[in-house]
């Protein structure tokens, strides 16, 4: 079972995400905040870890995706990208597209409300 650290600032989404990993056996570490992200995954050496999009700033998702993928905890991490903009938006928000210049390369993105299933098995594609 994968080791994982989940970063967002919504205590309930933290919650409710964890219980469904811990459900299927994974570990899961939360962290609320980015200041902490870094370090917290440096520590806990996690098999990948999932980053909401915007936290405390527009950019945050962005900068913590670039800093796992480049290897800034000492391993390069697989990032599952977590968002609610195209629900608050209304509008589909692609990633890879023109938004982004397509340099952020999370390894999957998941907009929000996010399934169960779709989490799950999103982790396990990364997982193995």
């Amino acid at each position: 079972m994968a080791r994982i650290v989940m970063i967002d600032d919504d205590p309930d989404f933290l919650e409710i995400q964890k219980g469904v990993l811990e459900s299927q056996g994974h570990t899961v570490v939360t962290v609320d905040n980015s200041k902490e992200a870094v370090e917290k995954t440096r520590e806990t050496n996690p098999d990948l870890v999932i980053v909401d999009l915007m936290m405390e700033e527009e950019d945050t998702g962005f900068s913590l995706c670039y800093q796992f993928k480049k290897g800034a905890t000492g391993k390069k991490l697989p990032v599952i990208m977590v968002t609610g903009v195209a629900s608050e938006r209304g509008v589909p928000f692609n990633l890879d597209g023109p938004e982004t210049g397509g340099w952020i390369k999370a390894d999957i993105y998941l907009n929000k409300p996010i399934r169960p299933e779709e989490l799950i098995s999103a982790v396990d594609k990364l997982s193995k």
